[in-house]
This record gives structure tokens, sequence and C-alpha cells, in this order.
């Protein structure tokens, strides 16, 4: 079978948090005895992970990594060439404040709440079968920088959506009760943490939607044919391997 040229990307999504606390038993009481705060305060920090290129896998090292998005050329497809991997996530970090309450147990609201989304990892890998130097490397490499253009443009286009998802959960928060501060922060940040990452999974839908319209037929197709065929002269890109 003909050398295909055949990119994939992929993407995974983490969600990490920490809790920092303090009592606060001057605060004002609201009639159930909690902290009585406004909306926490929320601080969006960008997360942009340099842009990393690996040029040292083969073609079938390639096309076995995980994660990879099917071809739209199917089971017919050749070897991987190039692919584009990135590592979104939202990693966050909260304050809270503590009443004691009269009858015993705790209290406790979110006071400021600080999330780090973007990009935690980012790689463009070039199967090492292609000469640096060579027209057909250019190509593919043109590809997959095409592939980071609109990771970045999804980026910047989501994250004010992303704050406004993050700033609704703050003026939604209520103050919780438990029998300790633990149990307290353990119950906000379940509450955090499922907002979070209901917010990744639509970014991650909107980002294979974007990306699946480069990587169309035509597309690999015009790859495959760019450089006069020079495609052909690198081996081993052998048939279907799934």
């Amino acid at each position: 079978m003909d050398p295909r040229f055949f990119p994939y990307w992929m993407s995974a999504a983490a969600v990490l948090a920490a809790v920092a606390v303090w009592a606060s038993p001057a605060a004002a009481q609201t009639p159930a005895g909690c902290p009585a705060l406004g909306p926490a305060q929320v601080v969006l920090e960008p997360m942009d992970a340099p842009l990393r290129y690996d040029t040292v896998r083969s073609a079938a090292q390639l096309t076995a990594m995980p994660g990879r998005a099917p071809s739209p050329l199917g089971r017919q497809a050749g070897r991987a060439l190039g692919l584009t991997a990135a590592e979104f996530a939202a990693r966050s970090r909260f304050q809270m404040v503590f009443q004691q309450q009269p009858g015993g147990g705790v209290c406790g609201a979110l006071k400021t709440l600080t999330i780090s989304f973007g990009y935690a990892r980012r790689t463009v890998y070039i199967a090492r079968e292609l000469p640096p130097q060579s027209c057909i490397y250019g190509e593919v490499m043109g590809h997959e920088i095409e592939h980071v253009a609109i990771d970045d443009r999804v980026l910047a286009e989501f994250r004010p959506r992303f704050q406004q998802q993050m700033e609704g959960l703050a003026e939604q928060l209520r103050p919780v009760q438990g029998r300790s501060a633990d149990q307290v922060a353990r119950a906000i940040q379940r509450s955090v943490e499922s907002v979070i990452n209901r917010s990744l999974d639509e970014f991650g839908r909107e980002r294979d939607r974007r990306q699946a319209r480069l990587d169309t037929v035509e597309e690999y197709t015009r790859v495959s044919q760019s450089c006069g065929g020079e495609l052909n002269r690198y081996k081993p890109v052998p048939g279907a391997r799934r």
C-alpha cells in the first residue's frame, strides 16, 4: 500500500485541588450561625505549557500511542507520521473561613477560589523516518502546527466562559455545616471539582470538534501527495495497523 500521511491529536484532562483554611470567630453570623460572607473571590490564572517537539519516535510508535483521534481514512490509513498531544487541566486551590457552632460542629464558607486553567503539557511529534530538512517533514510539521494554533484559539475563546462558570459557582455555593473543618472542606472541594469537571468536559468537546475540522480526507490526501510524492521514499510506512 502507498504510504499515507496519518497525523493524530490527543488530549487528557486533570483536576487537582488544595485547601488552605483558617478560623474566623469574629465573622458576622447568618441566622443559621454560619459566616455571613458574600460570593467568594474567583481568580483565574493562565496555564500555558511551552510547546515541545519530539522527533525520536518511529511512525509505528506514534501509531501505537493511546488517546489518538480516529483517522477519517479509517482502517485503510497507514502509520502516523505526525501527532499533536495536549493535556489540558484545571488546578484549584481555595481558602475558607470557619465558625464553631454553639451546639457543636463547624460551619464553613468559601472565601477565595484560585484556578489555574489551560494546557499543562503540549508536544508535537514527527516520525523519525522523516528527515528534518526534507520537504515532507515541513508539510507534516505545518499540519501539526495548525493543530497547535487551533488549541490556542479554543483556549483563548473558552477562558472567559470558564471564568463566568467559576464565578457562578462562587455565587451559588452556600455555607456548609459539618462535624469538623475537614468534613466541611471536603464537601466544598467536591462541589468545586464537580463544576470544574463539567467545564473541562465542555472544553474538551469543543476542542475535539474544532480539531476534527482540520483532519479531513482532503487534508490527509493533500499532505500525502505534496512534495512530488516525496513521502514514498521513506520506509517503513506499511499498510494499516490499529
